[in-house]
């Protein structure tokens, strides 16, 4: 390209033309089209070309470029004060050749590229608009930036006495942010083609929003278009955040009705605990901290619930992605992408940090026969057995399972039990036929091997079984008395987030998808018990569709039963949710017990009877079990993370009465 005064802030593409080339093509009297030369490129063979492209600078000025020559064909002045000089931060561009712009003062202008005039200009902001959207049917603009409101400009179209006119207007604001806005996208996409050569993607469904900025909180929102179409197609356009098939078309989905839902950070494996030395241990970027919990909060009233202990500042090439504390707290394990490294903390005693370095040179030995490549050192998930004799270690990219024993003092030396390859043989398809007493019987779609990552294990409370699960859906069993693999689960139809053994009954295993769903399989059987399908199969409504999505279960005492049993807690983002898994049984002289022992279907109230939901928290990074009947919660609101950051206060504009 030619030279610029300013630096280019924003570049958009120009709408494709037809390829001339391609018009001419003529057919034969027998009907066979003319075949392009070999010397002809292989533009020639394409529909469309791209000849401009439009950009953004700091020199106030919307500029026009033609691809082949490298030079700017138009330059398009915006509004400026005296002092500063405006930059246009955003741009776009329409299937008719209309650029938009959105610049430092806070305007959203529309161009008009064939005659290089400006058509209209709108104050949609107060401050500096850093990115643009443009809707999936071309027909809004969506622009947000430093002031945390996202405005939508829509193409009206009215009738004149001269005939119809259209005309570009601002027709909502919302602030769904807490600080700069930086990016807008919108799906599905929007292209810049003829509306006869366009795409459709999800008909009848509307549009979906996503923004995200400093606060790091991205957020999904409908933002299907009001001005196109009519009112009856307007009614049943379908909402995609819908609970269930019912909701999708009576919750509102236009930009301006529409609920937002937030999308979480990552949380998952940031904070784990140690049950009988009573640490919680969290994971930052380089580095855990590791914290002393008191016993019953604490005691008497004021007192300090919980104690700072250590700082672990590790040298790692990259972020640290697992950890994990064994229960006694004398093992820490912590792995970036690159290197596991295991210590002995002795969480009973003064806290001195001794690290056990041959434990990389173990796990590369333990991989030489799973890949043909060099194997990593990296683990992408760290579990130790409730005794806190065994480590395990889900290898990354090999996906391969590792056991570790460990020795009871430093005195004896860390030894390699055996390596489990069932996820790195695994095809890419889903387990299709259901499991008939061997897992030999299993079958797969596809053959072609396939290595996804480990995202949850977990260990029964006995020790017995350790159950793996990865990202493409499979799950395995394995029974660590004879260190053999027992089984593999039917593939679901939705990843798994978590699973826990039943703590009453271990050779239960309850998951929990991403959906909501729950599932429990029976270990030893190979089955999926019919006592639980009552439960599983009739959840209600209300906790399937609580957003954000289920991150871990955990299993607590019943304080309100005088039995000991054990209750399921499943737990989100900002919510805790007690699940009964056993369900109420039916009272004496009022309704007939089946031989489970249940109550009848038609007689059972899930929503009454078996689901309490608890949304008293915020920002949830992890919940745990302790000892008893104890929990911990570690929460940190967003702000926390933005004032740690250094990020300076967000834009407020004073206004009169406020």
């Amino acid at each position: 390209m030619g030279p610029s005064k300013g630096k280019i802030l924003s570049v958009a593409w120009g709408p494709p033309s037809p390829n001339p080339l391609r018009s001419r093509e003529q057919k034969d009297p027998n009907g066979s089209t003319e075949t392009p030369s070999e010397g002809e490129e292989d533009v020639d063979e394409t529909e469309w070309i791209d000849q401009w492209i439009a950009t953004g600078g700091s020199d106030a000025a919307v500029k026009r470029w033609n691809i082949k020559s490298g030079t700017a064909v138009a330059n398009l002045k915006t509004d400026q004060l005296r002092s500063t000089r405006t930059l246009v931060w955003a741009i776009g561009v329409l299937a008719d050749g209309t650029i938009v712009s959105g610049d430092s003062m806070g305007l959203v202008k529309f161009w008009d590229t064939r005659t290089s005039t400006q058509l209209s200009s709108i104050k949609a902001h107060e401050a500096d608009i850093l990115c643009l959207a443009i809707g999936s049917d071309g027909t809004t603009v969506l622009t947000s930036g430093v002031d945390q409101n996202i405005t939508e400009c829509a193409l009206v179209r009215t009738k004149t006495e001269y005939g119809q006119r259209a005309d570009w207007v601002k027709t909502s604001c919302r602030r769904l942010h807490t600080h700069d806005v930086r990016a807008l996208a919108v799906w599905p996409p929007y292209t810049p083609f003829p509306p006869s050569f366009r795409l459709s993607v999800n008909p009848g469904m509307a549009s979906l929003l996503v923004s995200g900025g400093q606060d790091m909180i991205p957020i999904i929102t409908p933002c299907a278009a009001a001005g196109t179409g009519t009112n009856n197609a307007l009614l049943k356009t379908r909402n995609p955040l819908a609970i269930n098939e019912n909701l999708a078309v009576v919750r509102p989905c236009t930009f301006s009705q529409s609920i937002q839902e937030r999308i979480p950070y990552p949380i998952h494996g940031l904070v784990c605990v140690a049950k009988d030395a009573r640490l919680l241990v969290c994971r930052r970027l380089t580095g855990v901290s590791i914290w002393r919990l008191h016993p019953g909060g604490g005691g008497a009233k004021g007192a300090q619930e919980f104690d700072h202990v250590i700082d672990m500042e590790m040298n790692v090439s990259t972020h640290i992605i697992a950890c994990a504390i064994s229960d006694d707290g004398n093992w820490l394990a912590v792995s970036d992408a690159m290197e596991l490294k295991l210590f002995y903390i002795n969480g009973a005693g003064d806290f001195r940090p001794v690290r056990i370095k041959n434990i990389s040179t173990l796990l590369i030995g333990a991989l030489d026969s799973v890949s043909s490549t060099i194997p990593s050192a990296a683990a992408s998930g760290l579990l130790f057995t409730p005794d806190s004799t065994r480590l395990v270690v889900a290898c990354s990219p090999s996906s391969a399972v590792v056991m570790f024993d460990l020795p009871r003092s430093l005195s004896g030396d860390v030894r390699h039990l055996r390596t489990f390859v069932e996820h790195s043989l695994a095809g890419p398809g889903r387990v299709v036929k259901k499991l008939a007493g061997d897992s030999s019987l299993l079958k797969e779609d596809g053959s072609r091997p396939h290595s996804a990552l480990l995202t949850t294990m977990t260990v029964s409370p006995d020790g017995q079984w350790l159950a793996t699960a990865d990202e493409r859906g499979h799950c395995n069993v394995f029974n660590l008395d004879s260190l053999q693999h027992h089984c593999t689960l039917p593939s679901f139809e939705r990843p798994i987030r978590d699973m826990k053994f039943h703590s009453d009954s271990p050779q239960i295993l309850v998951l929990a998808q991403v959906n909501n769903s729950i599932q429990v399989f029976d270990v030893e059987s190979r089955t999926f018990p019919g006592w639980a399908k009552n439960v599983t199969t009739n959840l209600p409504e209300k906790f399937k569709g609580l957003k954000p999505g289920v991150e871990g279960l955990l299993f607590v005492k019943d304080l309100s039963s005088a039995t000991t049993k054990h209750q399921l807690l499943a737990w989100g983002w900002n919510w805790i949710c007690k699940i009964k898994l056993d369900g109420p049984m039916a009272k004496r002289g009022k309704s007939k017990k089946s031989r489970s022992g249940w109550i009848p279907k038609d007689e059972w109230d899930l929503e009454r009877d078996s689901l309490n939901i608890f949304s008293g928290y915020r920002h949830m990074l992890g919940v745990a079990p302790l000892g008893g009947n104890e929990v911990v919660v570690v929460e940190r609101p967003a702000l926390d993370l933005m004032m740690i950051d250094g990020l300076p206060p967000s834009f407020y504009k004073h206004k009169f009465g406020t």
